[in-house]
């Protein structure tokens, strides 16, 4: 193992750890129910499972009484951070459990990652969970003419790459998908690294070179992704829905959700930005504070309107 790869491997391990502490702490929000470890590509991969939370109007099987069967629900797919090299599900259970008690069908994916595959693997994954959910979710009382996408960190920048690849023939047959045919109606985006140009100035770091090579390969620099990976080379042609943002000054990668919310203008784009200042309650709002620390008020008013966003356009 080189110097990069033990490097950044020991990072996820601190990270990991701190994760693992934070979530013991937490507790899941009452009245919700959850079917776990669903294969939505049936090839024993743990990446290619899925979880489904839904109000508790439905039992443990996802069954429901015949109240909650007169509506469907709308579905939020959620896609988890950890720099397309880290991370499961699990991280962001909590979170998503929150949704489903305000009356929808939440999603939460694993997909392989980084080295396991690289970025267009990463989307084909995130494509196969969308046509799984589209063939299964009225199972859930789920209504896939509602259907929305969320995703911090990294997996906001997969969330809207694969919007972005599902809308548009040119970038799906370039990625090696077929377009699922489900319309994204709304995505939400937290935090999210969408400018992988700035990785290509870090490429004369040994780690710089390290990311670029487990994302896109040995020859990065000739990656047929290369110039359709940074959200901005994608908003002028994709058709993508409205979209909720929200990152803070305190964001170590605010600068990627400043440089979005100039592009999505420019483009036309139908967006909420919420840019929060610092933090007041002795705390900082860092990065995906509304996720890690979901007690936080500005957690709280930060979620609610992202929900009062998809409840608008779902």
């Amino acid at each position: 193992m080189g110097l990069s790869a033990y490097t950044l491997k020991r990072y996820w391990a601190l990270v990991k750890k701190a994760d693992d502490g934070r979530i013991a702490l937490q507790k899941p929000t009452d009245g919700v129910g959850i079917v776990s470890d669903i294969a939505y590509i049936d090839d024993g991969n743990r990446a290619h499972l899925l979880d489904i939370y839904f109000p508790e109007n439905a039992d443990g099987n996802g069954v429901h009484n015949s109240e909650s069967a007169a509506k469907k629900l709308p579905v939020i797919m959620d896609i988890h951070g950890g720099g397309w090299t880290y991370g499961e599900k699990y991280l962001n259970k909590y979170y998503c459990m929150y949704l489903a008690s305000k009356g929808f069908t939440v999603v939460n994916i694993n997909y392989r990652l980084a080295p396991e595959t690289q970025i267009d693997g990463q989307i084909r994954d995130i494509l196969a969970a969308i046509e799984w959910i589209k063939d299964n979710i009225d199972k859930y009382n789920g209504d896939i003419g509602a259907f929305g996408m969320a995703g911090d960190s990294a997996g906001g920048h997969l969330a809207i790459l694969a919007a972005a690849v599902n809308s548009s023939d040119t970038l799906a047959k370039k990625y090696g998908v077929v377009r699922t045919g489900v319309s994204v109606k709304a995505l939400g985006l937290t935090c999210s690294a969408f400018n992988i140009d700035l990785v290509f100035k870090l490429a004369w770091l040994p780690l710089g070179r390290y990311i670029l090579k487990i994302l896109l390969g040995k020859e990065h620099k000739n990656s047929p992704f290369k110039n359709d990976m940074s959200i901005k080379d994608v908003v002028d042609f994709a058709d993508l829905p409205p979209i909720y943002m929200v990152s803070g000054k305190e964001d170590f990668v605010h600068s990627h959700s400043a440089s979005f919310s100039e592009a999505a203008k420019n483009a036309g784009i139908d967006f909420v930005y919420h840019d929060w200042e610092k933090g007041k309650n002795g705390y900082k709002l860092t990065h995906v504070f509304n996720i890690l620390y979901p007690a936080y008020p500005e957690s709280i008013e930060t979620n609610d309107e992202f929900l009062d966003f998809f409840v608008k356009h779902l």
